[in-house]
């Protein structure tokens, strides 16, 4: 999911809510409501903001395409402005760009492009998806590692996030679901390609998740945010096997407009339906001049940013082979074992040598890896690739 990224961080205890209300002052005598006394905030989001703090910093931390807006894109955005009265949109999204949007997702995801939404990013068409279908006591089956948001926005609703082990190299494989099924367990959550992990899930795998989705009666949900950022390999929609799979993607990644935070949701019509109207009240609409401006531009293949992105996603097999347990099929990141130390030891002291990347532990319940973006500008990338190698070799401190 693109951009917008909260950690399931693991660690800390939890608050009570009577702990929470100590110090409360008598003009302000409620406490915090106990949906957020266990809500950390995204390790990602610290890394970043500790690191934009820090004069010459080489940022390797956040998923974003460091690329610049493409000039068909940036063009397409000068003319939807110019189009664009500024009023709130349909909120299921404007008719040319869910025209389009269909189009899109027959031609990469699969078969039909009915039954969409258009959401404010990839995050709030889940968050919507969450408030939708879970509530407490339900528990939803979401990958270890994976997208920081995943965890927080199912656990909002009142639901447990449950994680299913997919180390060393990060594919799906039906035992690691098995083993953590229970009678509560009402969904299953995949990325792929994955994040952090970056493996692009075969169709066998993906089989063996969607008939055990089936056997046990749960719903599945797919991030695909990183499909149109395939390096090796060949990505498969789950879409293509699962009728009554819900599928989020956006444009974020393969367009680099991040902060115009673009998503959809595709699935079955009475789902999208009350996500509709869940969206009335929390987002209205999803933003209008973004949604112009793709509507222009969906036809396009976009082989200029892939190709960007697979020539950095080289550099850094080339630069860290030796370190990485796989080398990443598709995505914007590298999920390397730390060197030395914990992840979160060595990500700390790269950000002393003015590197940020980001601990495992964000992403995982293990602190043993460090995520690395490789999006960046190439003399970026290799500054900052240059950097962790030099701290791998040094090693701990004394």
């Amino acid at each position: 999911m693109a951009g917008n990224e909260s950690q399931g961080g693991t660690g800390k205890r939890r608050l009570r809510r009577d702990e929470a209300a100590i110090g409360t002052s008598a003009q302000d005598p409620m406490p915090l409501a106990d949906r957020l006394l266990g809500l950390e905030a995204s390790g990602i989001r610290r890394v970043f903001e500790r690191a934009r703090r820090i004069p010459g910093v080489v940022d390797l931390s956040l998923g974003q395409t460091c690329l610049g807006i493409g000039t068909v894109v940036r063009k397409a955005a000068g003319r939807a402005l110019e189009e664009d009265d500024g009023r709130y949109g349909p909120t299921e999204g404007l008719p040319q760009f869910l025209e389009a949007l269909g189009h899109h997702v027959a031609r990469e995801f699969g078969p039909g492009g009915e039954n969409l939404i258009a959401t404010a990013g990839i995050s709030a068409g889940f968050h919507l998806a969450c408030q939708a279908l879970f509530q407490s006591g339900d528990e939803v089956l979401i990958p270890d590692p994976g997208f920081v948001a995943h965890a927080a926005l199912i656990e909002l609703t009142g639901a447990r996030a449950v994680r299913y082990d997919t180390y060393p190299d990060f594919r799906l494989r039906r035992a690691a679901l098995e083993s953590v099924l229970t009678p509560r367990t009402r969904a299953v959550v995949v990325c792929n390609p994955g994040n952090p992990g970056g493996a692009v899930a075969t169709l066998d795998e993906l089989r063996g998740v969607v008939e055990f989705a089936h056997q046990n009666r749960l719903r599945l949900l797919s991030d695909e945010a990183y499909a149109q950022l395939v390096h090796r390999g060949e990505h498969v929609s789950v879409r293509r096997l699962d009728a009554n799979a819900l599928l989020f993607s956006g444009f974020s990644k393969s367009h680099a407009i991040a902060g115009w935070r673009l998503g959809f949701v595709q699935g079955p019509a009475e789902i999208i339906e009350q996500l509709r109207t869940l969206q009335q009240f929390i987002f209205m609409c999803a933003p209008t001049v973004a949604q112009r401006t793709m509507a222009q531009v969906l036809q396009d293949d976009n082989t200029e940013m892939r190709e960007a992105v697979a020539t950095r996603r080289d550099v850094i097999v080339r630069e860290l082979g030796e370190l990485l347990p796989v080398s990443p099929e598709g995505g914007l990141f590298a999920f390397v074992p730390a060197p030395w130390g914990t992840g979160t030891e060595f990500a700390d002291r790269c950000l002393e040598e003015k590197l940020a990347i980001v601990p495992g532990r964000c992403f995982s319940r293990r602190d043993t890896h460090v995520r690395i973006t490789y999006s960046a500008d190439s003399r970026v990338l290799e500054r900052g690739l240059e950097i962790f190698k030099d701290v791998a070799r040094r090693g701990t401190r004394s």
